[in-house]
């Protein structure tokens, strides 16, 4: 979604949720899709705007993947928090900037469980497994062990700026431009490579004191080349905080006594400060340089002129790197398809035959499809099986919050409930005009009119003023939907119809509701913008009760043609409405069908001059509906009399997996979007 993208920066703001939770309504929310689909829009570097108290984790990790994989330089800027998922999520980034009063927390994921011991047990292996996980993420960033970043995590971490930058998980504390004595013009990526020149120096001035004292060399040549070192440390020290503090003067340094040698605090300190200088170093180059080289300059002791100069070498030696990359159906989808197309082949036999991927899974049921799902788990035992692949996730790995066999079902329902609701024929779709809305807001019909007649012009050419009226009707979309479940006793019992039954039976409701709104407005004689019904003797279209017959819908045709513009002052001027459909309840099938069939009469007086009306009878406008078993109506098909809208890309009911690994069957949703209402009365007539 492109709102993500405002001043051409991607802005990050609120709480990570699935894509499926989040309704066009909705704010503060955001979802990996629409960051992969924001990062598509923005080719080459990028800048992220975070402020983010976390949410999914499994989305965060999408979002970092996504981040990793973008072809130009990702730089994450947080500006607030970036807690919980939100600080894996910005882990992908090539460089992660935190304004001086920002914040990061690094913890545990966690989640609600529910069922025996050993369920009990395998959730809590579950959220292991995932914090291993994401500890190896943070651990490849700051340059520390999974080990070291897990106890992080568990300690459930908050980081200030300077401290997240410190730790490695972070570059750069952002701040105001930072004069220095020796270069005010100095980069920050310039500064980097002094501080671990530096250090270097100090690290193998430190090297050569030892192996000096070792010799038996004078102890006052040790101690001057320990003052040199301690002099380098300091000098590190001093730059190091001028690159992420305001500019100070420094106060006057003190005289520094000579050491034997130096401490073991500072020479981890210089060690540590050439490893983050080689990483920062590289990082820009890691598609050519390579992570094992990485570790192997800093593990080797390498110091930073020499590994500039090994990344210089490999970024100059590879290939041009592509900013595109094509991706292609992989083996776990072509999998998954499979299976559902199998699935709905079972579900439905009035479907063609298997084609494709879903024949490699032909005779796949739904009890079997658990088994399979359970791989490596799956033992001697059925039921314990099922239970196993209802949780599994090996194709997924998780990526949607819900297990493989929670998706797969669902996608199969999903697909089966669309079908069966376009093969669904409403009648009521023959007096509306379909609108389409991209949000819950209000939509406006207006009927308008004015008096058009044509004016002779004065003498001076001045030409007459036309008034304009207009009436506005109002339409909103509403949500409605229900629950439903997959069972885990229908599973164990392989209920195959389960597919084809539910989707029938919801297609059929969402079916009864629309028919209910729109026939509902026809038969309750709906008010519109003006305040009258529908049919009212104000808008002439309103008569009397009687029968379908030559005379009667005469005189209903005539009050339809003499129908005019509203607003209109022209004695002459009519919209000519032509009534094609006659709309009648079951009670007077026979009549409308009789009366439209063409036959050679007796007589001229018995000639019917109206049968090219189309009858259409509707259940919905009968008294056993609060309608009545007496009226009918004229409706024109070209001027519709209602309008109904669907919200954008929810044109069907849809189904979709409420978020967790429930052992005990699958809890979905059925929800429709819709709305409709009366905007125009002169394309309709009612006798009765």
């Amino acid at each position: 979604m492109s709102d993500l993208i405002q001043n051409g920066e991607i802005r990050l703001f609120g709480t990570i949720v699935k894509d499926e939770y989040i309704w066009p309504e909705d704010e503060g929310l955001f979802s990996a899709k629409m960051v992969i689909n924001a990062l598509a829009k923005m080719q080459g570097d990028v800048v992220i705007l975070v402020n983010s108290d976390g949410g999914m984790p499994s989305e965060g990790e999408a979002i970092r993947a996504a981040l990793e994989a973008h072809g130009g330089r990702v730089t994450a800027r947080v500006t607030g928090n970036a807690h919980s998922a939100a600080s894996l999520m910005i882990m992908g980034a090539d460089q992660i900037e935190m304004s001086a009063g920002s914040l990061m927390l690094i913890h545990d994921p966690s989640n609600a469980a529910y069922g025996n011991p050993a369920q009990l047990s395998a959730a809590a292996n579950e959220l292991s497994l995932m914090a291993d996980a994401y500890a190896g993420v943070y651990a490849a960033r700051a340059g520390i062990t999974a080990e070291a970043a897990r106890a992080l995590m568990q300690a459930e971490t908050m980081l200030s700026a300077p401290a997240a930058v410190e730790a490695g998980f972070a570059d750069v504390v952002l701040a105001a431009p930072v004069k220095t004595s020796s270069n005010p013009a100095m980069s920050r990526a310039a500064a980097l490579v002094a501080v671990g020149a530096a250090m270097s120096r100090a690290h193998e001035a430190q090297m050569k004191f030892e192996a000096s004292a070792e010799a038996g060399l004078e102890i006052g040549e040790s101690q001057e080349t320990g003052q040199e070192a301690i002099l380098e440390e300091q000098e590190i020290s001093m730059t190091k905080a001028n690159l992420n503090t305001p500019a100070v003067t420094p106060a006057p340094v003190a005289p520094v006594a000579a050491e034997p040698v130096m401490s073991a605090a500072d020479a981890v300190a210089a060690d540590r400060a050439r490893v983050k200088a080689i990483r920062a170093a590289a990082a820009p180059f890691m598609a050519h340089v390579g992570q094992a080289e990485v570790d192997r300059m800093i593990d080797d002791g390498v110091t930073i002129d020499e590994a500039n100069r090994v990344i210089m070498s490999a970024a100059a030696a590879a290939q041009p790197r592509t900013t595109r990359v094509e991706i292609t159906r992989d083996e776990t989808e072509t999998q998954i398809e499979g299976m559902i197309g199998a699935l709905m082949h079972r579900a439905n036999p009035r479907m063609h035959a298997l084609e494709g991927p879903a024949t490699d899974f032909r005779g796949l049921r739904i009890k079997s499809l658990a088994m399979h799902l359970a791989g490596t788990t799956r033992g001697f035992n059925d039921i314990d099986t099922v239970r196993a692949g209802l949780r599994g996730t090996s194709l997924m790995s998780g990526a949607l919050g819900v297990s493989d066999f929670s998706y797969i079902t669902t996608e199969v329902m999903n697909r089966t409930l669309q079908a069966a609701y376009a093969r669904r024929a409403a009648t009521w779709g023959m007096i509306s005009r379909q609108r389409s809305a991209n949000d819950f807001r209000e939509l406006h019909s207006i009927i308008a009119g004015g008096d058009f007649e044509l004016k002779a012009t004065a003498e001076n050419g001045e030409y007459l003023q036309s008034q304009i009226t207009d009436e506005a009707a109002g339409l909103r979309l509403a949500k409605y939907g229900r629950q439903i479940n997959l069972t885990f006793e229908a599973i164990i019992n392989d209920d195959m119809g389960v597919f084809e039954r539910l989707p029938t039976d919801f297609a059929r409701a969402a079916g009864t509701l629309e028919s209910k709104i729109a026939w509902g407005a026809i038969r309750s004689n709906k008010p519109l913008g003006d305040g009258k019904g529908i049919f009212h003797a104000d808008h002439k279209n309103l008569g009397a009760a009687g029968a379908i017959n030559v005379a009667n819908v005469g005189e209903a045709r005539a009050a339809m043609y003499h129908q005019r513009p509203a607003g209109s002052k022209d004695k002459d001027d009519f919209i000519q409405v032509t009534p094609d459909l006659l709309f009648v309840p079951p009670a007077l099938e026979t009549a409308a069908g009789q009366f439209v069939t063409a036959v050679t009469p007796g007589k001229m007086e018995d000639a019917n001059p109206y049968n090219t009306l189309t009858p259409v009878v509707e259940a919905a406008l009968s008294a056993a509906a609060d309608g009545s078993d007496t009226r009918w109506y004229l409706f024109a098909s070209d001027l519709p009399v209602l309008e109904h809208a669907y919200l954008d890309g929810y044109e069907a009911p849809t189904v979709m997996t409420k978020e967790g690994m429930n052992p005990d069957g699958v809890s979905m949703v059925a929800r429709h979007i819709f709305a409709a209402a009366p905007v125009e009365y002169r394309g309709a007539y009612r006798r009765g």
